[in-house]
């Protein structure tokens, strides 16, 4: 576990923490006898939060199994960053160019 922690250091990686129910195992036993943590997690660097600041990671709940799922919603806000919110729209006129295929493999 050691080794793991200082992985995380090494990358600089961080938990992205969670809404909703706080554990993500459970060993499904009766009352006293019930274990509970959160071993899933999801870790990310500190670019990655930056540009996906808005995004949430949601416990699920699962019936199959005794581990809950994650749902990771990335998200980022153009409007912070300083870029238009406007849609990219692809117009069928460029195809009809001689360097559409050239711009398009470069990209």
């Amino acid at each position: 576990m050691d080794d793991f922690r200082n992985l995380l250091d090494d990358c600089r990686l961080a938990d992205l923490g969670f809404v909703g129910y706080p554990f993500t195992w459970n060993n499904k036993r009766p009352v006293l006898e019930n274990t509970q943590e959160r071993l899933n997690r999801v870790v990310a660097n500190t670019s990655w939060r930056e540009k996906f600041h808005a995004s949430s990671m949601n416990h699920l709940f699962s019936h199959a199994s005794d581990h809950r799922p994650l749902l990771l919603h990335g998200k980022f806000d153009l409007r912070r960053r300083g870029k238009s919110t406007r849609s990219f729209r692809f117009e069928e006129a460029w195809l009809m160019k001689a360097d559409c295929e050239e711009v398009i493999t470069e990209v």
